[in-house]
């Protein structure tokens, strides 16, 4: 069931790809044939070889690139690969301990780029913010002028916009209680890609961690006590060479739909990505075997430390060959954690910037025949800016389809 799953929800994706990439008399009738071609088995191979630690700059991401590499040129497929210099952070160890009547050890993590405590670690004053008014509350404005000097017991993941604002406030930590008992690894920089001389100041200076919800409750009981609380944290920050391999099917024009997922993972990371960056391996060799049909190309790219870095693989990218995409690039998707347990399969999302939104949901209701949900926010110009949407600012129109994740609250995948 999981193998006939996997190989649904891949196709939908890579009719996606065809339909944008061929013309639509020939989309409608090769592209459920080309669909059938994907192999489960090609891709459980990939599974398995990138099972290791893919911690980006580390030799897991290194190794996982080199079997790209092997494997596109196998199927015979054009690449490069690029070994791009990159400022990145790594987690080493989080602890949140409070004393009052009773002595406790929450489990917790810390973000990329969160700031070291040093071993003296940092002991402080909590202040707690309320609920946010939404769930998709994401601008609750500037903090209490009271935050200042205390370390601020926020709800939710971490955010980088949190941190910075609590920063900017005069906090000098920050513990994000998570909405259910799954520690999320996150990134806690608002800087996209490496930072320059002009947005380095951005990067925290203060510590930051996440608790669950249940040690988040027993977290206000001891201050409310008039307990004590006491933050360490250790990273690693510096600068690396990461690999991105990049591999072009050929269509008869020079323009291409733009289709990636990130390489490095939080450790194995199955799910966030080694599923993506296995599935659109196989769509690339399918689409190799059909180029002569395209009337577009469809370029593949897997990007590094996307994790760690807060994606600096698509941001040099866009950087070094702007004006390429800018004069070719038709679209672009992102494949990102795909696999979850709890995934809606009664439901096909879709979205992505206007006009190609509406094709979007279209195309997958009349492939799947299941209901469409809308992704990307109704009436937006543009799509939302995350994950690696290092395209925009250029004008690359970025387009979703696939089906729904855990819903928000799920035991198995949070928010």
């Amino acid at each position: 069931m999981k193998r006939r799953t996997a190989g649904w929800k891949l196709r939908i994706v890579v009719l996606a790809v065809c339909a944008i990439a061929t013309d639509l008399r020939a989309q409608a009738r090769d592209a459920p044939a080309v669909g059938k071609e994907i192999d489960i088995a090609e891709i459980d191979r990939t599974l398995k070889a990138i099972d290791v630690d893919r911690t980006s700059g580390r030799e897991g991401e290194r190794q996982s690139a080199a079997y790209l590499e092997r494997k596109l040129a196998e199927y015979g497929i054009k690449h490069t690969r690029y070994d791009m210099k990159a400022y990145l952070s790594w987690p080493r160890s989080a602890r949140l301990s409070a004393t009052g009547a009773s002595f406790a050890i929450f489990e917790a993590v810390t973000p990329a780029f969160s700031a070291s405590t040093g071993p003296a670690g940092l002991t402080g004053d909590l202040v707690f913010l309320p609920p946010r008014r939404s769930p998709d509350d994401e601008d609750p404005g500037p903090l209490a002028p009271e935050v200042r000097g205390k370390i601020v017991v926020a709800p939710g993941m971490i955010s980088p916009e949190s941190v910075l604002r609590a920063q900017q406030a005069g906090a000098i930590g920050v513990i994000h209680v998570n909405e259910n008992d799954i520690l999320h690894e996150m990134i806690a920089t608002t800087v996209w890609g490496t930072p320059g001389a002009n947005d380095v100041d951005r990067i925290p200076r203060i510590p930051v961690v996440s608790i669950s919800q249940t040690d988040g409750k027993s977290l206000r009981q001891f201050a409310a006590a008039g307990g004590t609380v006491k933050l360490e944290t250790e990273l690693d920050q510096g600068w690396t060479t990461i690999p991105l391999v990049v591999a072009d099917v050929p269509g008869a024009s020079d323009d291409f739909i733009l289709v990636a997922t990130h390489l490095d993972a939080w450790y194995h990371g199955m799910t966030d990505t080694a599923g993506t960056v296995a599935a659109i391996l196989d769509m690339a060799r399918v689409l190799q075997r059909h180029h002569g049909e395209l009337a577009r190309g469809v370029r593949f790219a897997w990007w590094p430390g996307h994790s760690f870095g807060r994606y600096p693989g698509s941001t040099w990218y866009v950087d070094r060959f702007w004006a390429d995409l800018d004069r070719h690039g038709v679209a672009y998707t992102n494949l990102d954690g795909s696999g979850r347990r709890g995934s809606r399969l009664d439901a096909v999302t879709a979205g992505g910037w206007a006009g190609i939104a509406e094709f979007s949901r279209d195309f997958g209701e009349r492939l799947t025949g299941k209901v469409g949900a809308a992704r990307g926010g109704a009436g937006r110009v543009r799509a939302g800016r995350d994950r690696d949407s290092a395209f925009e600012g250029i004008g690359v129109a970025e387009v979703s389809v696939g089906v729904a994740g855990p819903g928000r609250g799920d035991p198995d995948g949070g928010g």
